[in-house]
């Protein structure tokens, strides 16, 4: 290991494991040996193991314990009887264990640990496989647990966003304004509510902020922002591509329009980065370089195929066509982002009762899009455990604008109090419970499978 790569912390780290294992390795080939250091490892190791196990595995337990008898071993070097051929009976059983314990990922690790001969490596590697294994254990339990978890996060969520509702209401103000806003902007006739809903997570990925933004996003705003500034910079890299493709195509012909795309675009996601997106002046200068390399990549491609260099005259044609990409009524650029937020619409949509296809025109944008959606999917599929009831209401006319108390001689509104404790309540609706359990269930299968049925 190269530990000049590493943090501070990292290196002293690794600094005093060597330092460790190489007291260690010297104590117990000392003459007389000191197995001293040799009687805490056995410790570490046996509380290793039986960290491991689940409630369920009591036989295997009192084996381990039996056959790891500390009291025993202590005696042994306390009187002289204890030797190397102890270690290796005691490190093969160890072994063994973990081969039985262990996830099949893990066996490979295992496995290299009956080919080790010196005692010191044998620990040292035992120890390595446990920080694995507990590392193994630490995922499975979080994933076995994770629909518990996120029942009480959504209810969590939904106690503290009412009282944040309370709190408005009390300073005599709508909390859920933005919110109503956002998807009245998408309830037309006949429409259905699922549509509504649907429409208006498409809106968010390229979300306009002239408008207020959603109440109910508000703890995700960071995210969704970052991921609405990566959306515009597919867009503006696709349309790139997609006009230096255009353009080398009607001035120069040729075959190779789909080698030279994607060429485009692996240099363009390099240079134009998320930073650039963030303000004006380094946009323009992205754009510059974008431009740039458009000229560059195009007249590699025609001394290829035409054995000459591009004019000046072919070069402000190329420039120009990536420039205007990011002008505000740029055509390529706009269908791009429109079709970005129908296919967020439709994967919403859809959730997992049919696979959705990619719409045409993205494609020379495809993984990079289906990426951003992903992370995007996961933000918004969270929101709507949360507050879907809430918009389905808002949606229907069941959750109308508050009115105060001056309005109503003193009282609350009561819309608003049943709307408060609907958000407080701790009643987990069957149909949530069951649909979070159908999502987890098949990863949770898979995990226990990693873990043997010992007793």
């Amino acid at each position: 290991m190269k530990i000049y790569f590493l943090s501070i912390e990292a290196r002293v780290q690794a600094q005093m494991k060597r330092a460790f294992w190489d007291i260690f390795d010297e104590n117990i080939k000392a003459k007389p040996p000191n197995y001293s250091h040799a009687l805490t490892i056995f410790k570490e190791i046996k509380q290793g193991i039986l960290s491991l196990l689940l409630p369920h595995n009591r036989n295997l337990r009192q084996r381990i314990t039996q056959s790891l008898d500390i009291g025993l071993i202590r005696n042994q070097i306390k009187n002289n009887a204890f030797d190397p051929t102890d270690f290796k009976s005691y490190t093969d059983y160890v072994i063994e264990v973990l081969s039985q314990i262990c996830c099949p990922s893990r066996d490979p690790d295992v496995n290299a640990l009956r080919d080790l001969h010196s005692a010191t490596r044998i620990f040292k590697g035992i120890f390595e496989t446990l920080d694995k294994m507990k590392l193994d254990m630490a995922n499975f339990l979080v994933l076995e647990s994770r629909p518990a978890i996120i029942q009480h996060c959504v209810q969590y969520e939904k106690h503290k966003f009412a009282d944040f509702l309370e709190l408005e209401y009390r300073l005599h103000d709508d909390g859920l304004k933005g919110t109503r806003l956002w998807l009245f902007r998408h309830k037309i006739e006949n429409r259905e509510t699922k549509v509504i809903i649907a429409k208006a997570f498409g809106e968010i990925i390229n979300y306009n902020h002239e408008f207020p933004w959603p109440e109910t996003l508000s703890l995700d705003a960071g995210r969704l922002q970052d991921l609405n500034l990566q959306t515009r910079r597919l867009a503006i890299i696709g349309a790139s591509v997609l006009s230096v493709g255009t353009v080398y195509q009607v001035m120069f012909g040729g075959t190779l329009i789909t080698e030279l795309r994607d060429k485009c675009k692996k240099h363009m996601k390099l240079l134009l980065t998320i930073d650039d997106m963030k303000n004006d002046e380094k946009l323009n200068e992205g754009m510059f370089r974008l431009a740039e390399e458009g000229c560059s990549l195009c007249n590699e491609f025609v001394k290829n195929q035409l054995m000459r260099d591009i004019n000046a005259s072919e070069k402000d044609s190329i420039r120009k066509c990536v420039l205007e990409v990011n002008t505000t009524d740029h055509k390529i650029r706009i269908l791009l982002l429109r079709r970005i937020m129908d296919y967020v619409g439709e994967v919403t949509l859809a959730q997992y009762a049919y696979p959705v296809q990619m719409p045409a025109g993205l494609t020379v944008i495809h993984y990079e899009v289906s990426g951003t959606i992903a992370q995007f999917y996961r933000i918004i599929m969270h929101n709507r455990r949360v507050y879907g009831d809430l918009y389905r209401g808002i949606c229907k006319g069941r959750v109308p604008t508050p009115k105060y108390p001056e309005e109503l001689n003193g009282e609350w509104d009561p819309d608003f109090c049943i709307l408060l404790r609907t958000l407080r309540s701790r009643h987990i609706d069957n149909e949530l419970h069951q649909r979070m359990r159908d999502e987890e269930i098949q990863r949770v299968k898979e995990a226990q499978s990693h873990l043997p049925d010992t007793e």
